[in-house]
C-alpha cells in the first residue's frame, strides 16, 4: 500500500516526504498514512503544541476517536516546545501542565500513541523512521498483540462494558475497526447487547458518551 501525506500539511513537510516516496492527497483521518508489513493502516495526526492546546476543547478527542475507528495504530505527533508562563499556564492558554497531561492520558486510554518531536524537521525524520519500523514483520507482530490489548482497554471505557463483554464484542466483529464502525443493528446481533447498550457503544465513537470525569 502507498504512503500518503495530507495535501494541507506545510510545504516543508510535504516536499520532504514526497522526496522520501510519499504521495500527496487529502486524507479523511490523520495527516500521514502508511501501512505495516501485514497491510494494516498506520495513521499519524501531527499537531504543533499551539494547535494541540487550541484543539483540546473537544476537537482533538473527536479527531482521535475517528483515528482509532480506522486504524489499529493511531499516533498523535506533538511538535515543538512547551512554553510555560509565569502564571504556570501553557502558552497563551489558561491550561496548566496537569490539565494538559490528564487530557493526553485520556487519549492514550482511548488507544492513541504519543510521539513528541522538537520541530518540523524532526517530525519528518520520525515519520520516515516510523514507516520503516512498522514495515518490519517482527515489529508488526509485537504491536498487533499490543493493539488487541489496547482495544479491550478502550472498550472498557464505555459504561457497562467490562472486560468479558469487550472480548465478546471483539470475537464477534473480528477486529477493532469493524466493531468501531458497526451499526446499531449489527451491535445488537452480539449476544447480551440490547438496544440501550448498543446505543451507548455507538455513541462512544462519535464522542457523545465519553466519560470526562477526573480529566
Amino acid at each position: 500500500m502507498d504512503s500518503y501525506v495530507d495535501s494541507r500539511e506545510p510545504e516543508e513537510l510535504r516536499q520532504a516526504l514526497l522526496q522520501a516516496g510519499f504521495l500527496q492527497k487529502q486524507l479523511e483521518y490523520g495527516d500521514i498514512q502508511f501501512s505495516t508489513s501485514s497491510d494494516e493502516t498506520v495513521l499519524i495526526e501531527r499537531k504543533t503544541i499551539k494547535q494541540l492546546l487550541q484543539d483540546m476543547d473537544g476537537q482533538l478527542q473527536k479527531q482521535c476517536l475517528g483515528m482509532t475507528r480506522n486504524s489499529p495504530y493511531p499516533i498523535l505527533m506533538m511538535e515543538g516546545q512547551w512554553v510555560r508562563t509565569n502564571r504556570g499556564t501553557l502558552l497563551d492558554t489558561e491550561m496548566t501542565w496537569s490539565q494538559v497531561w490528564n487530557q493526553l492520558q485520556t487519549l492514550q486510554d482511548l488507544g492513541m500513541r504519543i510521539q513528541p518531536t522538537t520541530g518540523i524537521q524532526h517530525s519528518t525524520q520520525r515519520i520516515c523512521q516510523l514507516r520503516a519500523y512498522y514495515a518490519k514483520d517482527k515489529h508488526s507482530s509485537i504491536h498487533r498483540k499490543v493493539a488487541e490489548s489496547s482495544s479491550i482497554t478502550v472498550l472498557s471505557c464505555i459504561k457497562g462494558v467490562d472486560v468479558a463483554r469487550a472480548k465478546l464484542l471483539m470475537e464477534h466483529f473480528g477486529n477493532f475497526q469493524r466493531l468501531a464502525n458497526a451499526s446499531l443493528e449489527e451491535l445488537q446481533e452480539v449476544n447480551g447487547i440490547g438496544p440501550i447498550m448498543a446505543k451507548r457503544i455507538y455513541n462512544f465513537w462519535i464522542g457523545e458518551e465519553v466519560d470526562h470525569e477526573g480529566h
